[in-house]
């Protein structure tokens, strides 16, 4: 087993699915053997995505990024939801709050005490000319409640 596979385990432990029973599931479906692969890699990247892009949340690192590849699973998730069940709502009652969940992070954005709100002063700072020590911008404080400038126009 890989650390993706065991990954995978641990994102289907949660929903009472476990990977086993996905792969024999996989199996007993009439598909070539490129179909079977290419339908376990999507499956392996769905987990992968879900798990990157959690802790990118999570920790506030990059949240645009992660937000996207939680939102855009989820989307995945749920049209394949509607396609196999219908509009079955103990099926996508969790699928939708997830979605909508990541939509919200991905639209607001990070929060004011997230490494992206820390990170982004030091990023912008490059385009308006070099920051020097002494630039207010830079201090912790400055960092903590930073609100974008808009240029006069």
């Amino acid at each position: 087993m890989t650390v993706i596979d065991d990954a995978c385990k641990a994102i289907d432990a949660r929903n009472g699915v476990s990977a086993q029973k996905v792969l024999e599931a996989i199996a007993e479906v009439d598909l070539s053997l490129h179909q079977r692969q290419a339908l376990i890699e999507r499956l392996k990247a769905a987990g992968f995505s879900e798990l990157l892009g959690s802790w990118l949340v999570i920790l506030g690192f990059f949240t645009p990024l992660g937000a996207l590849a939680l939102t855009s699973t989820m989307a995945v998730a749920a049209y394949q939801h509607i396609l196999t069940g219908g509009f079955n709502i103990y099926v996508l009652e969790l699928v939708l709050l997830y979605l909508g969940g990541s939509l919200a992070i991905l639209l607001i954005g990070p929060g004011r005490f997230s490494f992206d709100a820390g990170m982004a002063p030091l990023l912008l700072s490059g385009f308006g000319g070099a920051a020097s020590a002494d630039d207010s911008r830079l201090q912790p404080a400055a960092i903590l409640t930073w609100t974008p400038e808009i240029a006069p126009g």
